[in-house]
């Protein structure tokens, strides 16, 4: 791997320049930006996934702006759709994105609306709307958020990292300077003051801009259809099918071994589109498995899973979300 990486150097190198160049046009004016007359709020990274940007966003949706008329607008990554849309509770994970819909399926009276052309999507909003939170546009320079929050793993943060396609990020370092607010996502426990300044001075935040700290929290178990137990007692000694297609899995499988006994991880990739094929296969191997034995999945990959051509093998599954 580390061969490779430095193979793929130069190519990072150049690839970086390119980016920064057009970054400076922005900076300079040589390329212009859309500034909404109403608030609008930048939830995003300078990696590829995997920080947290979508619970971040219902974090947000969660504790704030509830008096105000809140839209949120992402891209719908990996939709098989083009042009503006305004998802539904019933809306198809593959037409608008696994993201917007869970979003839209937590918070049904948010409008949640996706649109490659994000400029557009603000102006089809903002009329309607008092506040817009967008998911994942940090490096959507033709935005002039009122306010940037960028996110970074502890997992793997941007100081630790290299541009693609060496590394996994989209942008040089510096390009954290444009954020109004850094939150360092998925750490183990609450820092020390210590060891605040420390991550301050290891993430190069300046003094002016807030670095805070953040980490995900697991609780109930949702059955995925009416024959899962929902009284199923699920305890130490449960042995647990993991299925993700989530970008970074490792605090939850973490969260897994320290909490029953995982006997197989399904692992796929981000925003992967769950076929009949695929579920076949995971039922396959676990129809092998022990009495006290459970199929658990992400609230993510949930809403991927939970559609009408998948129904009749996710129905033979004791399958659950964890929230």
């Amino acid at each position: 791997m580390e061969k490779l990486r430095l193979i793929l150097y130069p190519i990072s190198i150049l690839y970086g320049i390119v980016l920064e160049i057009r970054n400076r046009a922005f900076d300079w004016g040589w390329l212009s930006n859309y500034k909404s007359k109403i608030t609008v709020i930048s939830v995003g990274n300078i990696s590829i996934g995997g920080s947290g940007k979508s619970p971040m966003v219902e974090f947000i949706l969660e504790n704030y702006f509830k008096d105000k008329k809140v839209a949120v607008l992402s891209r719908g990554y990996g939709r098989k759709s083009e042009g503006f849309l305004e998802v539904s509770v019933e809306s198809d994970a593959l037409a608008v994105g696994d993201e917007p819909l869970q979003t839209k399926i937590k918070f049904p009276n948010v409008t949640v609306a996706v649109s490659e052309d994000r400029v557009s999507g603000i102006k089809r909003l903002e009329g309607s709307h008092d506040v817009i939170l967008l998911d994942d546009a940090y490096q959507h320079r033709y935005i002039k958020p009122k306010f940037q929050i960028l996110l970074t793993s502890a997992t793997l943060p941007y100081c630790d990292d290299f541009v693609l396609p060496a590394g996994n990020l989209r942008e040089f370092r510096k390009g954290k300077n444009r954020a109004d607010m850094v939150i360092l996502t998925k750490v183990d426990k609450h820092p020390s003051q210590e060891e605040r300044i420390e991550w301050r001075k290891k993430l190069s935040v300046k003094e002016n801009v807030p670095l805070l700290f953040s980490t995900i929290e697991y609780s109930d178990l949702v059955p995925l259809n009416e024959t899962t137990r929902p009284c199923l007692e699920i305890s130490k000694r449960t042995c647990v099918y993991l299925i993700t297609g989530i970008a970074d899995s490792t605090p939850l499988v973490k969260h897994i071994k320290e909490k029953y006994k995982l006997a197989k991880h399904f692992k796929f990739a981000d925003h992967y589109p769950f076929a009949v094929a695929d579920l076949e296969q995971i039922l396959e191997s676990f129809k092998k498995a022990s009495d006290d034995s459970v199929i658990l999945t992400t609230q993510k990959d949930a809403v991927k899973l939970n559609r009408p051509e998948l129904k009749e093998i996710l129905d033979e599954m004791p399958i659950y979300a964890l929230k």
